[in-house]
């Protein structure tokens, strides 16, 4: 493996804001990061991100990287998910170079009224235990992209992704 040139960080508001507590609003872990360790950065975050946002664009950016690139990603709320979308003028921040999908954060219709029949429906039959079995599966197929590319990487969720209950529930019928 190469020595480590610069770090690529895709997740939400997680890995994308700044520390607004400090009053000058220093800058989000991924660029501290990256100072502390004299390299460049590349942010690929967007507040509001679901899973599949975060891992499509991973996906894609890593096209342009090789081993010489750490790469972070942080996994956001289970329940977030995305729909198809093009960019409205209400949604565009939402948007990075894909026009296609606007994430949606269900329990946030306030700031997202454009979404509630959307979410309603959604939520009607969201299911924990299968959107872990999807993301799961993701991962690991991000994982096994960056591993067959030699990329070093990092996959975090920076909360639990599911509920005590369904840990449970999941353990229980894995069959390993």
């Amino acid at each position: 493996m190469k020595k480590i040139k610069q770090i690529y960080g895709n997740g939400c508001s997680f890995i994308r804001d700044k520390l607004p507590p400090h009053p000058e609003c220093k800058p989000g872990y991924l660029d501290m990061l990256a100072e502390k360790l004299q390299i460049s950065c590349t942010n690929a975050g967007l507040p509001g991100s679901c899973n599949r946002r975060i891992i499509r664009s991973t996906l894609r950016d890593s096209i342009n990287y090789d081993s010489s690139t750490l790469f972070i990603v942080q996994l956001t709320h289970l329940h977030r998910t995305e729909k198809s979308s093009r960019r409205n003028g209400i949604n565009d921040w939402k948007f990075d170079r894909e026009d296609y999908f606007e994430s949606v954060k269900p329990f946030n219709d306030s700031v997202e009224p454009h979404n509630a029949d959307y979410v309603k429906h959604y939520l009607k039959h969201f299911d924990e235990c299968a959107a872990m079995t999807d993301l799961t599966a993701d991962v690991l197929m991000l994982a096994g992209w960056f591993r067959s590319c030699n990329i070093p990487y990092y996959i975090f969720s920076y909360l639990p992704l599911v509920s005590q209950e369904t840990a449970i529930e999941i353990k229980d019928n894995c069959p390993c």
